[in-house]
């Protein structure tokens, strides 16, 4: 189980973070010994956060592609390659196979 959304991206000169309502999410402290520009960090903060939504998104499309092709029974592949990609991606997500 994931950490409920929304979360939301923080910011200021020291660090990023990510947080929902209860608990930190993702954390990244600025460093300007480092070559990542902050720029970078608070991208990949933005990801982090929007991560909930693009699962639901994810697993949304799959449905209804599924239901397009008339393939909803999730142990049969599906003969459409974004399904394919977008069911591993969320396989990975939910912590499956790298």
């Amino acid at each position: 189980m994931n950490t409920p959304k929304p979360w939301k991206v923080y910011s200021d000169a020291a660090k990023t973070f990510v947080a929902s309502a209860k608990r930190v999410v993702a954390v990244d402290l600025y460093d300007e010994s480092t070559d990542t520009p902050i720029e970078e960090i608070n991208a990949n903060a933005r990801l982090i956060a929007a991560a909930p939504e693009l699962l639901d998104a994810a697993e949304t499309a799959v449905e209804i592609i599924r239901d397009s092709y008339g393939q909803n029974d999730v142990d049969v592949p599906c003969d459409c390659q974004a399904v394919n990609v977008l069911e591993h991606a969320i396989t990975q997500a939910k912590g499956g196979e790298q």
